[in-house]
């Protein structure tokens, strides 16, 4: 996986687990700068990639459940 996008990843997973308070505001703003900083380097929309973010954490979080084939487990989304 493209170590950017487990980056972004990461952060908005640690987001979402946070739920709600300051820590969530921190972690959102956290990943607010990753994504930006990533946007000023490549040249890509800021929407679109956010919405690529939250594609690709749809298919990661599917990937973790036990109901999902374990031989799929291992294949490359790329």
């Amino acid at each position: 996986m493209n170590p950017e996008l487990e980056a972004l990843l990461k952060a908005w997973d640690a987001y979402l687990r946070a739920k709600k308070g300051q820590e969530a505001d921190r972690l959102l703003e956290r990943y607010d700068a990753q994504l930006e900083e990533v946007c000023c380097r490549t040249k890509v929309g800021k929407e679109i990639l956010d919405r690529a973010v939250q594609c690709a954490y749809q298919r990661w979080q599917w990937a973790d459940a036990p109901k999902f084939p374990h031989a799929l487990r291992k294949s490359k989304l790329e």
